[in-house]
């Protein structure tokens, strides 16, 4: 029994998924310690509400002073009946038997000692203490639960009045008020008098998710400049719109099996474009001067799979298969962030103006080695994505002060009803280089737009950015609008109302105005707020209020021009006629 004395020194080296700082110094005389004396205390700090920690005493153990340091001798199973029947279970989880000489069966706890302080390296501690844990959470036997107590803004758990000695502490509540659920967890604990321990936790995954811009070359920027903030961004209808989850790496010490399973929620107005990658990230490889750290692709359909929903549409599982394999041939990739990203396109059915198209992540994740089927659940994480109605409203300019009236047309809810214009045709473009650029780029969206019977267009969704119109055909009978008309949507998300609005819609100056031939912009219903004979159907909906007028912009044959051209011609005539006659007088 003296060789237990070692083995508890080497569980205290070797922890398993959690370790603790463990104070156990006191200023005290050396020697003995009285019976009254000898009752400690376990605190466990910096927790949050809803565990349920119980401590079962594995090992007693006598409590002294040396050096005036409080330790602990004479170690002996708190159990001695349990002895044999811990053992087998010892000899289980180590793979020894008796029939195999190489690795034979543990006799006592002192070859059990003997084998642990032999072995070499922290990997192989590790895996000795993980196994040697499983082995005796088999037999507890002497418990007691640690009360909840207020700390602050956080809680603790303690328990008083227990004999010294060394404890198995476990978490017994796997639903606890932590978002979603927990994960696991048990540790060796010395008892050397009273002792606060502080939880340093470590494998349980946590999911973050953000949604970002794609660049002209494709690529991925997910910084606020780019986009409204991390959570928030505004695209186009047809953009590509990416996205991009991190989680870290959980630690599967005590795990045969393991779920990883993402699940990922695209509402109606984002297709999912079915283009996954995974990678860990710096992972290193390799040791002394050939260590290697880089990125660790992982490929699909090998150490990940992608399945779309048949019966819930928009939903994307995403399963890590190869986690445990790849955790097995390099533990050191706990703790490292695994980066899953893909893209989506906002489709025709896009929610416009407030009204977000979200994208729902979650993380189903295994929590506990001992069962199978126990699993927790990382909060889900959304971001949206905005896109803004542009309504174009085209009228004759004799028309441009008219009341505005509400359409029977599914396109919008506020026109001019006077003086409308159909069959007008334009086509979009989105400015593409910088505000400071020498040169101007663009790109057209779409083919072409024609007002309807009521002189309306509803373009499709718009980002923030800038725009220009070109008028390719006028009604019949009207001049057609010259130049480029320049619009701008600036919209930003307001984190205290938690919805995004349009501050910032405006005309550029080379917007084209003749007073015949204009345009104004304006935003839905704050233009027309106090109007309460006008009803909007989209809060920050933009309107673009485009006329065009009649007559000629270049003089017509046989018109005014001729008039002019005639009366000239006979003035000259009617001169040359008194030259002559001056000359013949003469």
């Amino acid at each position: 029994m003296k060789k237990l004395k070692m083995l508890t020194s080497i569980l205290l080296a070797i922890v398993l998924c959690l370790s603790f700082v463990l104070p156990t110094t006191v200023n005290a005389a050396d020697g003995s310690i009285g019976k009254d004396e000898k009752k400690c205390s376990i605190t466990i700090s910096n927790q949050v509400t809803g565990h349920k920690f119980v401590a079962y005493r594995i090992f007693a153990a006598d409590l002294n002073v040396v050096d005036g340091v409080k330790t602990l001798s004479n170690v002996e199973f708190a159990d001695e009946t349990l002895a044999d029947d811990m053992l087998a279970s010892i000899n289980l989880e180590f793979g020894r038997d008796d029939s195999n000489p190489e690795m034979p069966s543990f006799k006592t706890a002192a070859e059990v000692a003997d084998y642990l302080s032999g072995l070499v390296g922290d990997e192989a501690r590790q895996e000795a203490a993980v196994k040697f844990a499983k082995a005796v959470n088999e037999y507890k036997s002497t418990s007691y639960d640690l009360t909840e107590q207020p700390d602050g803004e956080n809680v603790k758990y303690s328990v008083s009045g227990i004999e010294p000695g060394y404890y198995l502490i476990i978490d017994e509540n796997q639903t606890t008020l932590e978002p979603e659920g927990s994960i696991y967890s048990r540790f060796i604990l010395e008892v050397a008098g009273d002792v606060e321990a502080t939880a340093k936790v470590e494998g349980k995954p946590t999911l973050d998710k953000v949604v970002g811009k794609k660049d002209a070359e494709g690529n991925a920027d997910y910084t606020p400049e780019a986009n409204m903030d991390e959570k928030h961004n505004t695209a186009n209808v047809g953009d590509s719109v990416p996205f991009k989850i991190e989680i870290n790496f959980p630690n599967l010490a005590e795990y045969s099996s393991y779920k990883f399973e993402v699940t990922d929620t695209l509402s109606e107005g984002l297709t999912f474009d079915n283009n996954v990658t995974m990678k860990i990230l710096g992972v290193t490889t390799g040791e002394g001067e050939t260590a290697v750290t880089e990125d660790m692709v992982l490929e699909k359909d090998t150490d990940f799979t992608v399945v779309e929903s048949t019966e819930k549409p928009g939903e994307v599982t995403i399963n890590f298969n190869t986690i445990l394999d790849k955790y097995e041939k390099n533990k050191t990739l706990v703790g490292k962030t695994i980066v899953i990203e893909y893209s989506a396109t906002l489709n025709d059915n896009a929610k416009g103006n407030q009204e977000a198209n979200t994208n729902t992540a979650k993380l189903t994740y295994s929590n506990d080695p001992r069962v199978d089927t126990s699993y927790g659940t990382t909060p889900e994480v959304t971001t949206e994505t905005y896109t803004y109605k542009v309504t174009i409203n085209k009228v004759d300019v004799k028309n441009k002060d008219a009341a505005w009236g509400n359409s029977q047309e599914p396109v919008g809810s506020h026109v001019k009803t006077e003086g409308v214009l159909s069959d007008v045709v334009f086509t979009l473009h989105r400015v593409t280089s910088p505000a400071d650029a020498e040169k101007e780029t663009s790109e057209k969206i779409g083919e072409t737009y024609t007002t309807n019977a009521n002189g309306q267009i509803a373009l499709p969704g718009l980002a923030n950015g800038t725009y220009y119109l070109i008028e390719t055909e006028a009604h019949a009978g009207y001049n057609k609008v010259l130049g480029k008309i320049y619009f701008t949507i600036s919209a930003k998300y307001d984190a205290e109302n938690k919805n995004v609005v349009v501050n910032n819609a405006e005309l550029k100056a080379e917007a084209p105005s003749d007073a015949k031939n204009e345009a104004s912009i304006g935003v839905i219903p704050e233009f027309y707020a106090d109007n309460s004979d006008v009803k909007f159907s989209n809060a920050n909906e933009l309107y673009l209020l485009i006329t065009n007028s009649t007559g000629a912009q270049l003089p017509s044959t046989g018109g005014v021009g001729t008039v002019i051209f005639t009366v000239v011609g006979i003035l000259v005539m009617a001169a040359v006629v008194v030259i002559a006659v001056k000359s013949n007088k003469k």
